[in-house]
């Protein structure tokens, strides 16, 4: 099987998995949004300073912090997700934008037309830019490099326990509301 073909298919592949896996972006980046405002609404129902004393101003700020982790978490992972899943998309377009480049190499070295001290001039600044779109793409590699690291047990786990916690902190907040109401 030649290499190209083995490519497309492996593309084809991971643009399978990434478009099943867009439901779980979306649905993070939702659920992210319940929980911060679900945090938000427990910290003004129950741990709202009354007093002005710095003391009291300071604990519920730090309450706040710890009411948004859920919210912080589940929003970090989808755009780390998210990030990943997008990586097939910009190194095809890289790699499109680099045969461009090659191509205006190969015809600036070619070309006939002009002396060849343009013509060596044209091939050099069409190289440099074929160099930046590698090393664009390099950085690109790396940086969902990055996100990967993501996708290891504990952290899943991580996501997991916090999205239970985060469902814990809706559920407080809709009984805090409740009883607020009646």
């Amino acid at each position: 099987m030649p290499i190209v073909r083995v490519a497309a298919s492996v593309y084809d592949q991971v643009l399978t998995v990434a478009n099943l896996a867009q439901p779980v972006v979306r649905l993070a980046r939702r659920t992210a949004v319940v929980f911060g405002v679900s945090g938000a609404a427990v910290w003004l129902l129950w741990f709202f300073p009354d007093s002005g004393r710095a003391t009291m101003i300071g604990l519920s700020l730090i309450g706040f912090g710890l009411l948004m982790v859920p919210a912080a978490v589940q929003l970090f992972f989808s755009a780390a997700l998210g990030e990943f899943l997008d990586l097939p998309k910009h190194l095809v377009a890289r790699a499109s934008e680099g045969v461009g480049h090659a191509s205006d190499a190969t015809q600036s070295l070619l070309s006939t037309d002009v002396a060849p001290g343009p013509r060596f001039l044209r091939l050099g600044r069409a190289l440099y830019r074929l160099a930046n779109t590698g090393f664009e793409a390099k950085g690109m590699v790396l940086g969902a490099a990055a996100a990967v690291r993501l996708v290891n047990p504990f952290v899943l786990l991580g996501v997991l326990a916090t999205g239970v916690a985060g469902g814990f902190l809706v559920m407080i907040a809709l009984v805090g509301i409740l009883l607020r109401l009646f």
